[in-house]
This record gives C-alpha cells, structure tokens and sequence, in this order.
C-alpha cells in the first residue's frame, strides 16, 4: 500500500515526472510499459491479473510469457499508445490521463487492428482515469488507473520477486500520488478545506469562476480528501448506472463559496459538494422539468421561481446514520450509489412528463 510521505519523498518515478510534466501522458505510459516489459519476462506467472483487467484478455497463468510491449506504434490510422503482441494476439491500448479521447480516435485503432491479417486475435484497450466516454464503441475495452492499482497491489502481496515488488510499488505510489487512486477516506473532508481557506482565503477554489479538473486540487496536499471524495463521487455515479450521455467535471463561484463536483448527462443532474460544507454531498436536478405539485415525499426540496422547479437532496457524510468515513472503500462507494439512487427514484416520480412521453408509458 502506498504512503503519501513515500510518494513525495523517495519515488524515483515522481522525482523524475517534475522533469517531465510537458510530456505527462508520454511519461505515465513508459512507466506502465517497462513495468509490463519486466513482470512479463520475469515474472510471468504473476502477470495475468494485471494484463487481464488492462486488456480484458484472460490468458492461463504464464501465456503471457514472451509477449513484446510497445510504445508510440505508427499505422495509417493514428498512434496508439502501447501495444502488447503475442504470435496470434495484438492489443493497441490508448492511455488517457486528464485529457480526453478524441473524436474518431477510437474507431482508427480498430481500423488499424481490422488490417493485421497476421493476427487470429486483435483487441482495442481504453486505460482512463475517469469514466470512458459513453460514444466509445462496445467492441473497445474499458480499464480504469484505479483498476490498476488494486490488482497490481494484491500482484505484491503475493510471492513475487523482491525486484517486481518494487517496480510495482514505485508505481502504485507514483499514480496514487498523481491521484489515480481510489482510496478509503479516513477523515472529514472539511477539516483539510479549513485548513486551506485559512491560508488561501475564501475565494481559493473558484477564483476566476471555474476549476478545470480536480487534479488542481493536488497542488496542496490538505485537499487530497476532497480530490479523493470526489473521485468516489464519479465511480458512484458510474456505478449506478444513473449516467446515459456522459459525466464531466465542474466548478462554480455559486453555493457561497463556491461547488465543485460532477455534471451528469449534459446537465440533467448535478452530483456536488459546497466548499462551505464539503462533508455533504448534493444531488440536484438542473435540465429536468420538475412538476412541483408531485413533491410529496419527506426526502430532499423543491425550489424555483414559480415557473421552472429543480429538486435536490443532500447526504451528510458525518451524520450518524451515515458513519461514511467508518466505512472501507467499497462501503463508501456503496453509500452514495443508494443514496443516487435514492434520488433517481424521486426524481423519476416528479418529473413532467410531456405527451409524447405519456403516450408511450400508456
């Protein structure tokens, strides 16, 4: 497992990414290939685990041995990333940090795959650090960094070698540093927020409006909770299925002193929290017509104009009956699923339906 202090301090791959952060993707992918290249040549019966959730290619333990790991491959359809070839198998993965897949880029690489008459067996890998995008095709595999890290811990615990043990554990910090992880939040996320409003003032968060990406928040170390919340956040939307169109990052100098959290389907739904109370989470309805005389139900608010309505509801992390930072990982995580859907339900109960909606549900 890792350690904040042994990231900043003693990792060889964060000491080295200062150097490189114009070329930050380019880094990241190195890393990931020379630590494949050496699990695969010296240590191939513990390398599935990991090549298996990478590239959703399940292999019996050892088949792996001899695989040939690429990077920056050229074809007529772009550059994908990395690329792992056995005799009758060719994987082409496209490792995506903070930015985004472009458009097309996707359908390229397996146009690249469709011509390697040489391969029985070709496959498309989408390595992410949040949700892949929903227009990505089916035939396109979908890894999460997180992913990564958990298989790749439970790789050391194992009877690996100690030169494996830690490459791989240089790694996992040098991504968890990076905020790849998902990691159990252990306390209050307003206590770190305090803690930098004291020394920022007020208007830290949103100064100029809006914040970009929450890897901003990495910049000092007191906000890793909030950054670590809401990573949790977006696997839960994730999870719960609650998301058709996509999930996008965002901020804001409303709410007081500003919000920050996730747009849900091209604003349909707002998954957030304040930064004058980052220990709740809110789910809010925006582009969702809201009938007001429905609003029935002792759970969340109605609020508007008189004219348009949005409903919304709020989870306190640290009430009692919630006890979120008691809770391991997955507990958490299964907390604001139930409570998404929770407010799925709802929403779902008081939203205008229009008549050509009404004609189909008759």
């Amino acid at each position: 497992m890792y350690t904040t202090n042994m990231t900043s301090r003693d990792n060889l791959l964060t000491g080295l990414h200062r150097y490189a952060h114009r070329q930050d993707e380019n880094f990241t992918t190195e890393s990931l290939a020379h630590l494949l290249r050496h699990l695969i040549a010296h240590d191939p019966a513990h390398v599935s685990p990991i090549l298996h959730v990478l590239t959703g290619v399940e292999l019996k333990q050892g088949d792996w041995a001899g695989a040939e790991v690429s990077t920056q491959v050229h074809t007529n359809y772009g550059t994908p990333d990395v690329s792992i070839c056995l005799p009758n198998l060719t994987v082409y993965i496209e490792v995506k940090v903070e930015a985004e897949l472009a458009e097309g880029q996707a359908e390229g690489y397996l146009s690249a795959l469709e011509e390697l008459a040489e391969c029985d067996d070709t496959r498309l890998a989408l390595l992410t650090k949040y949700p892949a995008p929903l227009t990505v095709s089916e035939k396109v595999h979908r890894a999460r960094w997180f992913e990564i890290i958990d298989v790749l811990e439970q790789i050391v615990s194992g009877s690996i070698s100690s030169v494996s043990s830690y490459l791989a554990n240089q790694f996992v910090a040098f991504l968890a540093d990076r905020g790849m992880a998902i990691p159990k939040l252990r306390s209050s996320v307003s206590e770190g927020v305090r803690e930098h409003l004291s020394t920022k003032g007020d208007e830290a968060f949103v100064r100029g409006g809006k914040m970009r990406s929450p890897n901003r928040l990495l910049d000092d170390e007191s906000l890793r909770p909030l950054h670590d919340l809401l990573n949790i956040m977006s696997l839960a939307i994730e999870q719960s299925g609650i998301s058709k169109k996509g999930v996008k990052f965002g901020s804001g100098s409303g709410e007081g002193m500003g919000w920050l959290g996730w747009n849900v389907d091209a604003l349909s739904y707002f998954f957030y929290v304040r930064v004058s109370n980052p220990d709740a989470v809110v789910f809010q309805t925006y582009n969702v017509h809201i009938d007001r005389a429905k609003f029935e139900v002792d759970f969340g608010s109605v609020r508007g104009d008189g004219k348009s309505w949005m409903w919304e509801a709020e989870l306190d992390l640290v009430a009692d009956d919630a006890r979120f930072y008691e809770l391991n990982k997955h507990g958490q995580i299964d907390l604001l699923v139930a409570f998404i859907f929770r407010c799925e339900k709802i929403v779902l109960q008081l939203k205008q339906v229009s008549s050509e909606e009404a004609d189909i549900l008759e």
